[in-house]
C-alpha cells in the first residue's frame, strides 16, 4: 500500500505532466457525429418468426420457464375475471 508521501509525489509529477502537455481544445477535435443508417430493416414478418421460432424452442431448452410462464398467464387470466 502506497504512503501518503508516495501518492502526494505522485500527483505532483502528474500534475508537471499535465502542464507541459499543450491545452487542446476538445470541442474542434471530436468528430461530428453522424447518425447511422440502418440498412437492416427487419420486416414485422421477420421479427414475428423469431419470436415463434423462439417460442418452439423454449419447452426442448428451458421446461420450468415454460411451466412458470403457463402458470404466471393461467393466474392472471384468473385476476381478471
Amino acid at each position: 500500500m502506497a504512503t501518503k508521501a508516495e501518492l502526494e509525489a505522485e500527483v505532483l509529477r502528474l500534475r508537471a505532466e499535465l502542464e507541459r502537455q499543450p491545452a487542446r481544445d476538445l470541442k474542434e477535435e471530436e468528430p461530428a457525429l453522424e447518425p447511422e443508417e440502418d440498412t437492416e430493416h427487419e420486416s414485422w414478418e421477420d421479427s414475428l418468426s423469431d419470436i415463434v421460432t423462439a417460442l418452439e424452442e423454449l419447452p426442448q431448452k428451458q421446461p420450468v420457464m415454460l411451466a412458470l410462464g403457463a402458470l404466471a398467464v393461467g393466474y392472471l387470466i384468473g385476476r381478471a375475471r
